[in-house]
């Protein structure tokens, strides 16, 4: 879906089918236009104050209490709602119209959920427990690309290892160049130097007062 967002798998139209159709294989059908919409736009103004994926809303609750703010940026959905919703009037200052999520996307994702629902059958904890696992996996990789100890007042982003990673801890190079796919990213990843990795993001985030979000400075 991630490759889908930046047009990295066929590089045509065809891409937003595909990723439309994973959305819904993994029953978040509507999870991919409000996606590829809000990743779009903090590729367009990553850490500044349209960036939607760090708010003001996000930034306050991590400055005064980091340890609340772990705990909800872990909680599936509830948490990005609230802090997106609350990014509108940041988001509008920005030209939107090109990120606009397509209505017959999210019909056609709806369909695919239903079709995989009445096939597979999943249960609901089961459905549950694994969007409670993506979203702290997601959580955590955010606190290795955007966060760290840098002192280094212009870095936008860490170079980082993150299992099942998808080639996208190669940060820099993935905004620099957006379009290159995840297997591309992967193998330049190898040739890197690594910044951090999981481990010590969750203790930096928790324990190193330094450990900051890298925020544009003007």
């Amino acid at each position: 879906m991630h490759d889908g967002a930046h047009k990295s798998i066929t590089q045509t139209k065809l891409d937003e089918i595909i990723m439309t159709v994973c959305s819904g294989l993994i029953i978040l059908p509507f999870y991919t236009e409000l996606f590829k919409k809000y990743h779009l736009l903090h590729h367009a103004y990553t850490n500044s104050e349209k960036d939607p994926l760090w708010t003001k809303r996000k930034e306050n609750i991590f400055l005064h209490n980091r340890k609340l703010y772990a705990f909800l940026q872990c909680l599936p959905f509830a948490f990005n709602i609230y802090i997106l919703l609350g990014s509108e009037k940041e988001i509008k200052k920005s030209n939107t119209n090109a990120y606009k999520p397509k209505i017959l996307n999210m019909i056609l994702s709806v369909l695919v959920a239903l079709i995989t629902i009445i096939i597979a059958k999943p249960g609901f904890l089961f459905v549950l427990g694994t969007f409670t696992v993506m979203t702290a996996l997601g959580a955590i990789r955010y606190w290795g690309e955007h966060m760290g100890v840098s002192n280094d007042l212009k870095k936008e982003s860490n170079t980082h290892w993150f299992p099942l990673g998808m080639g996208i801890g190669n940060h820099e190079v993935h905004h620099k160049h957006a379009g290159f796919s995840w297997l591309t990213l992967t193998i330049g990843l190898l040739y890197r130097k690594v910044d951090t990795h999981p481990l010590k993001s969750i203790y930096g985030l928790f324990f190193d007062k330094r450990f900051r979000h890298y925020k544009k400075v003007k």
